[in-house]
């Protein structure tokens, strides 16, 4: 997670966390997706919201299956994940 991302939402957090009624919850979160050719594992896409927002509540960074550790693990088709935006499942 980017350092000025996370310092920005918890500087909202400071300005709203002490009311009763905050105008504004922030919190972390990205969406993710999961591409297959087999239709009982392709998961699509996938909102992750983080629970907290202290430094030490937040991942070091998001789930990427395109850094190449996903696929590696797996064994995805190289060929695959190359030509994954272009992939349709039918």
């Amino acid at each position: 997670m980017g350092k000025i991302v996370l310092r920005s939402i918890q500087q909202c957090e400071s300005v709203s966390g002490d009311l009763d009624e905050p105008a504004i919850v922030p919190f972390l979160g990205w969406e993710w997706t999961q591409n297959s050719l087999d239709k009982s594992t392709h998961y699509g896409h996938k909102n992750i919201i983080i629970k907290g927002i202290k430094d030490n509540e937040v991942p070091l960074k998001p789930i990427s299956t395109n850094s190449g550790n996903f696929d590696g693990a797996v064994s995805v088709n190289t060929l695959l994940t190359f030509n994954r935006s272009g992939f349709r499942l039918p």
